[in-house]
């Protein structure tokens, strides 16, 4: 089943608007979180995803989800993304960041009868690295979904909830 983006920035807007005066938009190159400095119906908070892509849709929505009320205020939640030529080290500890975030995406993909696909941003290794990557991490995912009922942010709960009922 294939759902637009543009009813995953609607099915958002109807749950978050109101309580977060924030929007998910689609059609942007790079991913980001712009918080407003006057939040309202007119400027309201903005995750912005790549292009028209679901998944980029659902991934940001993840980030969004886990960011505490005080990183909502600063953008990209104050956090710094290194999209250069990382080590080894460093790209495993981007996949231990990206672990909760990617489960909860998971989750909203499941959600919504979808396949998903983990991003490990991981170009500029080997074919063997990527794939020996993606299995201990598509692992760590497995593990966290196991867990997810007592773990979930209650916004990611919520748009679930949500996700579920669309389908």
């Amino acid at each position: 089943m294939k759902v637009a983006s543009s009813k995953i920035e609607a099915l958002f807007k109807d749950v978050f608007f109101k309580s977060h005066q924030t929007v998910l938009c689609g059609g942007f190159t790079e991913p980001e979180y712009i918080p407003s400095q006057n939040p309202s119906e007119l400027h309201p908070h903005r995750i912005h995803y790549r292009s028209d892509y679901t998944a980029s849709a659902l991934h940001e929505t993840a980030h969004w989800c886990i960011a505490g009320s005080k990183r909502r205020l600063i953008k990209d939640y104050g956090y710094f993304y290194d999209p250069g030529m990382r080590t080894l080290e460093s790209q495993k500890r981007f996949l231990q960041a990206e672990v909760l975030p990617q489960t909860i995406e998971a989750l909203f993909h499941e959600a919504l009868g979808l396949e998903f696909e983990p991003s490990l941003d991981a170009f500029h290794f080997s074919h063997k690295e990527r794939s020996e990557m993606e299995v201990e991490f598509l692992e760590s995912i497995k593990i966290a979904k196991k867990h997810s009922n007592q773990n979930l942010p209650p916004r990611a709960k919520q748009f679930i909830e949500l996700l579920l009922v669309q389908t």
